[in-house]
């Protein structure tokens, strides 16, 4: 059976959840330092992966993390359409990336707030819920969809991995 994980990006606070805000500096280093650990592990387990960013701009700084983060692993990675011809094992796509079709994969990293149009192709998707009211609705219609293609749902808080 197909599975999703959600990851509740509130969990990066640590103790400071009472009083931070969507905007807490750092925050965003922190998510973008989880999500390359997230990737990283993915990629362990799997060894191919897709993940799906919002816009160019977020898939090159993603891009750029991973080179990096983590400071112990090298994933091999690129964006679609550059790289390899088959792609290398984890590669980063956004809506406008090309117009081919992204590689089949068993594994899809949600980092936008949509739902993939590929989605329903893949046994393992990890997506996550941002800190704003506005990201957590998204999040919410995406766990809808997923639950309704008979994926097993499952969340967990986020935490980093102390170097």
């Amino acid at each position: 059976m197909a599975n999703a994980t959600f990851y509740l990006l509130q969990g990066l606070l640590g103790d400071k959840q009472d009083g931070a805000s969507a905007d807490d500096s750092g925050l965003a280093a922190k998510a973008q330092r989880f999500y390359c650990e997230q990737i990283a592990e993915l990629y362990r387990q799997y060894r191919q992966i897709n993940v799906w960013t919002a816009s160019q701009q977020a898939a090159e700084a993603l891009d750029e993390a991973l080179w990096k983060l983590p400071v112990d692993a090298f994933i091999p990675h690129n964006l679609q359409g550059e790289g390899p011809a088959n792609g290398a094992p984890v590669e980063i796509q956004w809506p406008q990336s090309d117009n081919r079709s992204p590689r089949r994969s068993r594994v899809l990293v949600n980092l936008s707030e949509q739902v993939p149009p590929h989605a329903q192709q893949t046994q393992v998707i990890v997506d996550f819920v941002p800190l704003a009211d506005s990201g957590k609705q998204q999040a919410r219609e995406r766990y809808k969809q997923y639950r309704a293609w008979g994926m097993q749902m499952q969340s967990t808080p986020a935490s980093l991995i102390e170097n």
